[in-house]
């Protein structure tokens, strides 16, 4: 079986967190929009390998936005670029550090499943998010999210027949295998993602799953967070001036 991991750093938006366990295994790369010169010297480290990745379609959008993008079709796109034909993905976040045995981890965990993902740690769908977004706004004044932005993306999934009902993930992490279930439902979710207004992939990633019904999802025991610190360990962002400000 041949295996690798990937994260994102669209934009040199933050720094990237290098192994602290081998995992001689598994290839190791990170999507981005820069040479493999200039992203290494904004991203801080030399273990994952740049991998160049552009798109005029996406002209216009934020970093933030186009990682999310990229993210939603990761191991399709993977094998695009490479041309390897990977038998699993692991895609995390720019933040989460890997400290442990990925092996052990799938072994215990993804079995027979088409994706794996963490829960959300406190919303169990869509529209608890806003709300939870909505009460940060009223305590702190910041919107992480636009109110327009939620209620069009609301409404584009009501309209579509959307439960808010089927349960609510973090894209943080995912395993996902490879097969032609997994390549739909990247397909559809990238699409998807694009076509919602807001800028969190998480409800787009909802409304995927209830649409690809033959999908083998599977929610891991527990989020990503103080908990369960192997072997993912998430941590704070490092964000980059540079990128930054193109969130």
């Amino acid at each position: 079986m041949i295996k690798a991991v990937v994260n994102f750093d669209i934009g040199c938006y933050e720094q990237v967190l290098e192994p602290s366990y081998p995992n001689p295994t598994w290839d190791f790369y990170t999507f981005t929009d820069l040479s493999s010169r200039e992203h290494r010297k904004c991203s801080n480290e030399y273990f994952f390998e740049p991998l160049l990745i552009e798109n005029d379609e996406l002209e216009g959008l934020s970093s933030k936005r186009k990682a999310s993008y990229y993210k939603a079709h990761a191991l399709t796109l993977l094998e695009k670029i490479t041309g390897i034909d990977y038998d699993l993905v692991v895609t995390i976040d720019s933040n989460v550090e890997i400290v442990g045995d990925l092996d052990e981890f799938v072994d215990a965990h993804h079995s027979n499943y088409d994706i794996s993902m963490p829960p959300h740690p406190d919303c169990e769908n869509y529209l608890q998010e806003v709300e939870k977004i909505r009460r940060i706004h009223e305590s702190s004044g910041k919107w992480i999210e636009t109110d327009d932005n939620m209620e069009e993306s609301i409404d584009f999934m009501s309209l579509r027949g959307h439960k808010f009902n089927n349960g609510y993930h973090e894209s943080t992490m995912s395993v996902r295998t490879n097969n032609k279930r997994v390549k739909s439902f990247e397909k559809a979710w990238a699409k998807n993602y694009l076509e919602m207004a807001t800028r969190r992939d998480q409800p787009s990633l909802a409304f995927t799953r209830q649409e690809k019904k033959s999908l083998l999802f599977n929610t891991l025991p527990q989020p990503l967070n103080h908990t369960w610190q192997s072997p993912f360990f998430r941590k704070p962002h490092i964000y980059n001036e540079k990128g930054s400000n193109k969130l």
